[in-house]
Protein backbone atom coordinates (compact mmCIF):
# COMPACT_ATOMS: atom_id res chain seq x y z
CA UNK A 1 0.00 0.00 0.00
CA UNK A 2 3.03 2.20 0.86
CA UNK A 3 4.45 1.58 -2.22
CA UNK A 4 1.42 2.66 -3.93
CA UNK A 5 1.07 6.05 -2.42
CA UNK A 6 4.26 6.72 -3.48
CA UNK A 7 3.52 5.62 -6.95
CA UNK A 8 0.57 8.06 -6.90
CA UNK A 9 2.33 10.75 -5.24
CA UNK A 10 4.94 10.58 -8.06
CA UNK A 11 2.54 10.61 -10.89
CA UNK A 12 0.76 13.65 -9.30
CA UNK A 13 3.41 15.29 -8.51
CA UNK A 14 4.70 15.21 -12.53
CA UNK A 15 1.38 16.03 -13.44
CA UNK A 16 1.49 18.97 -11.69
CA UNK A 17 5.18 20.30 -12.80
CA UNK A 18 4.27 19.43 -16.50
CA UNK A 19 0.99 20.98 -16.13
CA UNK A 20 2.43 24.29 -14.64
CA UNK A 21 5.32 24.36 -17.27
CA UNK A 22 2.68 24.36 -19.70
CA UNK A 23 0.44 27.01 -18.02
CA UNK A 24 3.41 28.75 -17.53
CA UNK A 25 4.72 29.15 -21.48
CA UNK A 26 1.33 30.37 -22.29
CA UNK A 27 0.73 32.81 -19.39
CA UNK A 28 3.78 35.82 -20.97
CA UNK A 29 3.04 38.84 -23.26
CA UNK A 30 4.08 36.89 -26.19
CA UNK A 31 1.80 34.41 -25.74
CA UNK A 32 -0.64 36.82 -25.26
CA UNK A 33 0.25 39.10 -28.22
CA UNK A 34 0.04 35.76 -30.50
CA UNK A 35 -4.05 35.77 -29.37
CA UNK A 36 -4.25 39.19 -29.29
CA UNK A 37 -3.52 39.34 -33.18
CA UNK A 38 -6.16 37.55 -34.23
CA UNK A 39 -8.56 40.03 -33.03
CA UNK A 40 -6.75 42.96 -34.53
CA UNK A 41 -4.23 43.48 -37.58
CA UNK A 42 -0.81 44.79 -36.98
CA UNK A 43 -0.86 44.68 -33.19
CA UNK A 44 3.03 45.13 -32.69
CA UNK A 45 2.38 48.68 -33.04
CA UNK A 46 -0.68 49.00 -31.42
CA UNK A 47 -0.30 52.15 -28.60
CA UNK A 48 -2.28 49.88 -26.03
CA UNK A 49 -0.97 46.33 -26.82
CA UNK A 50 1.33 46.56 -23.11
CA UNK A 51 -2.82 47.18 -21.80
CA UNK A 52 -4.22 43.96 -24.18
CA UNK A 53 -1.60 42.00 -23.17
CA UNK A 54 -1.87 43.01 -19.48
CA UNK A 55 -5.94 41.77 -19.63
CA UNK A 56 -4.74 38.60 -21.19
CA UNK A 57 -2.71 37.59 -18.12
CA UNK A 58 -5.59 38.68 -15.72
CA UNK A 59 -7.93 36.65 -17.76
CA UNK A 60 -5.83 33.29 -17.55
CA UNK A 61 -4.90 34.20 -14.01
CA UNK A 62 -8.56 34.92 -13.05
CA UNK A 63 -9.64 31.05 -14.64
CA UNK A 64 -6.74 29.80 -12.69
CA UNK A 65 -8.10 30.84 -9.51
CA UNK A 66 -11.45 30.12 -9.88
CA UNK A 67 -10.79 26.56 -10.85
CA UNK A 68 -8.58 26.21 -7.70
CA UNK A 69 -11.14 27.49 -5.63
CA UNK A 70 -13.54 25.04 -7.26
CA UNK A 71 -11.53 22.14 -6.52
CA UNK A 72 -9.96 23.41 -3.31
CA UNK A 73 -12.38 26.09 -2.04
CA UNK A 74 -9.77 28.45 -0.49
CA UNK A 75 -6.82 30.47 -1.06
CA UNK A 76 -3.94 29.90 1.59
CA UNK A 77 -1.28 31.81 -0.21
CA UNK A 78 -3.65 34.52 0.07
CA UNK A 79 -3.89 34.68 4.18
CA UNK A 80 -2.38 37.28 5.63
CA UNK A 81 -0.66 36.91 9.39
CA UNK A 82 -0.70 40.78 9.61
CA UNK A 83 -1.74 43.36 7.66
CA UNK A 84 1.67 45.63 7.78
CA UNK A 85 2.94 43.55 5.21
CA UNK A 86 0.52 45.25 2.83
CA UNK A 87 2.31 48.58 3.88
CA UNK A 88 5.75 47.01 2.12
CA UNK A 89 3.45 47.41 -1.20
CA UNK A 90 4.64 51.23 -0.35
CA UNK A 91 8.11 50.02 -2.11
CA UNK A 92 7.28 49.45 -5.79
CA UNK A 93 4.92 52.22 -5.38
CA UNK A 94 7.85 54.44 -4.56
CA UNK A 95 9.46 53.25 -7.45
CA UNK A 96 6.33 53.87 -9.79
CA UNK A 97 6.70 57.45 -8.65
CA UNK A 98 10.05 58.18 -9.61
CA UNK A 99 9.74 56.50 -13.01
CA UNK A 100 8.47 59.94 -13.87
CA UNK A 101 11.34 61.69 -12.61
CA UNK A 102 13.97 59.20 -14.82
CA UNK A 103 12.00 58.33 -17.72
CA UNK A 104 11.59 62.07 -18.91
CA UNK A 105 10.86 60.69 -22.49
CA UNK A 106 8.04 58.44 -22.24
CA UNK A 107 4.36 59.96 -21.63
CA UNK A 108 2.76 59.58 -18.79
CA UNK A 109 0.44 57.29 -20.82
CA UNK A 110 2.88 54.81 -21.33
CA UNK A 111 4.75 54.98 -17.87
CA UNK A 112 1.38 54.06 -16.78
CA UNK A 113 0.67 51.34 -19.16
CA UNK A 114 4.43 49.51 -18.57
CA UNK A 115 3.87 49.78 -14.44
CA UNK A 116 0.58 48.29 -14.76
CA UNK A 117 1.52 45.19 -16.86
CA UNK A 118 4.77 44.61 -14.73
CA UNK A 119 2.30 44.84 -11.88
CA UNK A 120 0.76 41.86 -13.82
CA UNK A 121 2.63 40.05 -14.82
CA UNK A 122 4.72 39.91 -11.45
CA UNK A 123 1.57 38.83 -9.60
CA UNK A 124 0.44 36.33 -11.95
CA UNK A 125 3.76 34.82 -11.80
CA UNK A 126 3.81 34.78 -8.27
CA UNK A 127 -0.27 33.50 -7.72
CA UNK A 128 0.62 30.64 -10.46
CA UNK A 129 4.05 29.12 -8.96
CA UNK A 130 4.73 29.99 -5.10
CA UNK A 131 0.88 30.58 -4.65
CA UNK A 132 -0.77 27.86 -6.52
CA UNK A 133 1.96 24.85 -7.33
CA UNK A 134 4.02 25.04 -4.11
CA UNK A 135 0.41 24.50 -2.38
CA UNK A 136 -0.33 21.97 -4.54
CA UNK A 137 3.07 20.30 -3.79
CA UNK A 138 3.31 20.71 -0.35
CA UNK A 139 -0.18 18.57 -0.13
CA UNK A 140 1.93 15.88 -1.57
CA UNK A 141 5.36 16.14 0.07
CA UNK A 142 7.11 17.86 2.58
CA UNK A 143 7.04 21.84 2.25
CA UNK A 144 10.27 22.35 2.70
CA UNK A 145 10.97 19.63 -0.65
CA UNK A 146 7.73 21.65 -2.11
CA UNK A 147 9.76 25.03 -1.61
CA UNK A 148 12.68 23.37 -3.54
CA UNK A 149 10.83 22.07 -6.20
CA UNK A 150 9.25 25.30 -6.75
CA UNK A 151 12.14 27.24 -6.80
CA UNK A 152 13.78 24.94 -8.92
CA UNK A 153 10.77 24.88 -11.84
CA UNK A 154 10.95 29.50 -11.78
CA UNK A 155 14.20 29.06 -12.42
CA UNK A 156 13.41 26.45 -15.55
CA UNK A 157 10.60 28.88 -16.34
CA UNK A 158 13.35 31.99 -16.43
CA UNK A 159 15.70 30.18 -18.90
CA UNK A 160 16.28 32.24 -21.99
CA UNK A 161 15.42 35.24 -20.26
CA UNK A 162 18.45 36.28 -17.83
CA UNK A 163 22.11 36.78 -18.66
CA UNK A 164 24.49 33.73 -18.60
CA UNK A 165 27.23 35.55 -16.44
CA UNK A 166 27.59 36.71 -13.18
CA UNK A 167 24.29 38.23 -13.01
CA UNK A 168 22.64 34.67 -13.07
CA UNK A 169 23.90 34.37 -9.35
CA UNK A 170 21.93 37.26 -8.16
CA UNK A 171 19.27 35.92 -10.22
CA UNK A 172 19.50 32.64 -8.33
CA UNK A 173 19.60 34.20 -5.19
CA UNK A 174 15.88 36.30 -5.78
CA UNK A 175 14.11 33.09 -6.72
CA UNK A 176 15.84 30.87 -3.72
CA UNK A 177 14.45 34.04 -1.51
CA UNK A 178 10.79 34.42 -2.98
CA UNK A 179 11.11 30.29 -1.84
CA UNK A 180 12.24 30.87 1.40
CA UNK A 181 9.55 33.99 1.66
CA UNK A 182 6.96 31.90 0.76
CA UNK A 183 7.83 28.79 2.98
CA UNK A 184 8.26 31.38 5.90
CA UNK A 185 5.27 33.48 5.56
CA UNK A 186 2.31 31.13 4.37
CA UNK A 187 1.62 33.61 1.84
CA UNK A 188 2.75 34.95 -1.14
CA UNK A 189 2.95 39.01 -0.63
CA UNK A 190 6.37 39.63 0.55
CA UNK A 191 8.21 37.80 -2.40
CA UNK A 192 5.19 39.63 -4.87
CA UNK A 193 6.79 43.00 -3.58
CA UNK A 194 9.79 42.15 -3.92
CA UNK A 195 9.64 40.85 -7.58
CA UNK A 196 7.65 43.76 -8.63
CA UNK A 197 9.80 45.85 -7.66
CA UNK A 198 12.73 44.36 -9.29
CA UNK A 199 10.76 44.25 -12.25
CA UNK A 200 9.85 47.88 -11.99
CA UNK A 201 13.36 49.27 -11.55
CA UNK A 202 14.86 46.71 -14.39
CA UNK A 203 12.47 48.10 -16.77
CA UNK A 204 12.69 52.01 -16.04
CA UNK A 205 16.27 51.97 -14.39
Amino acid sequence: MKQKNIVTNTIHILTSLFTWLIIWNHLNFEFGEKVISYFFTDITNHPYLLLFQSFYLLFITSIILFLWFIIFKKFDFFYLNTKKVLLLYIIPLIIFLLSFVYTNEKTMSTILQETFSFIVLSFSQDILTFGILQTYLSKLINTYYATILTVCMFFIGHIGFFPLNILLLFYITGFVLFGYLRYKDKNIYRLNVIHTSFNLIRHFF
